[in-house]
């Protein structure tokens, strides 16, 4: 299971940049400005750039972990114990993802209000 998960870890970029080039040779998209990949001009778009990646990230960990809860209390069989955890990680995946998007929010006001001036 473990060689499994490693491997379609891996191999997942590949197959993802495979179909951005198959969609960019059937388009004739032929480039770009820098601007269109998201790359950061200066300091307040790295800074920017930096935490929407992060925040891609969490996103992410936070959807595994609810679902991971999600299967963990239908396998618990009516196990008391193991329906309270899976249900407190649940809560506790949400209210991260929560808590991570007002930091976003902050974050973001910060940046292109204060530093923009």
């Amino acid at each position: 299971m473990i060689n499994k998960l490693k491997v379609a870890v891996l191999t997942a970029p590949t197959f993802l940049l495979a179909q951005r080039a198959h969609a960019d040779a059937a388009t004739g998209w032929t480039g770009a400005p820098a601007e269109d990949y998201g790359l950061a001009h200066d300091f307040d778009d790295l800074v920017l750039t930096i935490i929407e990646w992060f925040l891609d990230f969490v996103i992410m960990l936070s959807v595994l972990v609810i679902i991971f809860s999600g299967i963990t209390y239908v396998a618990s069989s009516g196990d008391q114990e193991r329906t309270t955890q899976a249900k407190k990680t649940a809560k506790y995946a949400i209210m991260g993802l929560a808590m991570s998007g007002l930091a976003y929010a902050v974050v973001r006001l910060v940046v292109t209000n204060l530093i923009q001036e």
